[in-house]
């Protein structure tokens, strides 16, 4: 008797509580102070979601490098440094007008469509990253990430021939890192 007598109590208290409480009565809401949730994910981390994207450092803007052999950016600098010689800062460097070499992860990315967002270039980067690319020539899309950790798209507009010296043209966006 007592094991059918428990569970019949059990049933009968859930009855007289549900009957209690009133049906209109609202969900409990979750918490919006942030010192209650937990830690933000690594998506809120990278200003995706809900956050406002990366504020725009640089760009987009022309980045001209005028060079025999080599050529070097600094995309970090603001506005972006441009060289014949490497620095500690050195994000791109252009070699025999044909490698682009980065001192970070670069990602190429199709010649033809829209500039990427920030959000975009990371994801190329994530998914697709390699530290160079083969050929540089007119209409060769990359995004970049700097030494510093900042997300760059680059666009290039103007390259000499493989035989001859002259004047790249690079149209470059940088983003700020996360919170700054």
């Amino acid at each position: 008797m007592v094991g059918i007598a428990v569970p019949l109590v059990g049933i009968v208290v859930t009855l007289l509580v549900n009957r209690a409480t009133p049906a209109s009565s609202p969900a409990p809401q979750p918490s919006t102070d942030r010192a209650d949730s937990a830690a933000p994910t690594s998506t809120e981390k990278r200003g995706t979601g809900s956050a406002p994207p990366p504020k725009v450092r640089f760009g987009p803007g022309d980045v001209r490098l005028e060079f025999l052999l080599t050529g070097h950016v600094d995309l970090d600098s603001a506005p972006p440094l441009a060289t014949d010689s490497r620095t500690d800062g050195t994000d791109i460097s252009l070699e025999s007008h044909t490698w682009v070499d980065v001192h970070g992860q670069l990602a190429p990315l199709p010649s033809t469509g829209p500039d990427p967002s920030e959000a975009e270039c990371t994801a190329q980067l994530q998914n697709n990253g390699t530290e160079w690319i083969k050929k540089l020539a007119r209409g060769v899309r990359f995004c970049v990430q700097t030494y510093e950790g900042r997300t760059a798209y680059a666009r290039v507009i103007t390259a000499p021939t493989e035989s001859a010296a002259g004047t790249v043209l690079l149209k470059v966006t940088v983003w700020e890192l996360p919170g700054e």
